[in-house]
């Protein structure tokens, strides 16, 4: 079961990936976490060293983290940055 909810998560940040890889003008990623824990048994949870993974993923590419109000305020003054990800 542990082995299903691991392929689950990597296939979903696969996804996310491919999404951050092309993303238009238009659109911004929201990432939404139900469960972050380090050993998760629920749906749409993930492990605490997974969850770390792709926080530094982003990291490392450039994306900055923001929140729902930052982004409101950022898309209010048209000044929504670069690789810009609501977590």
């Amino acid at each position: 079961m542990r082995d299903r909810a691991a392929s689950r998560s990597f296939l979903g940040f696969l996804a996310l990936c491919a999404f951050l890889a092309r993303p238009s003008e238009a659109a911004f990623p929201v990432l939404c976490y139900h469960v972050v824990q380090d050993h998760p048994k629920a749906p749409y949870s993930v492990s605490t060293e997974a969850f770390t993974q792709q926080m530094k993923y982003l990291s490392d590419n450039g994306y900055r983290a923001m929140t729902v109000g930052g982004l409101v305020g950022a898309i209010q003054a048209r000044i929504l940055p670069d690789k810009a990800v609501v977590v």
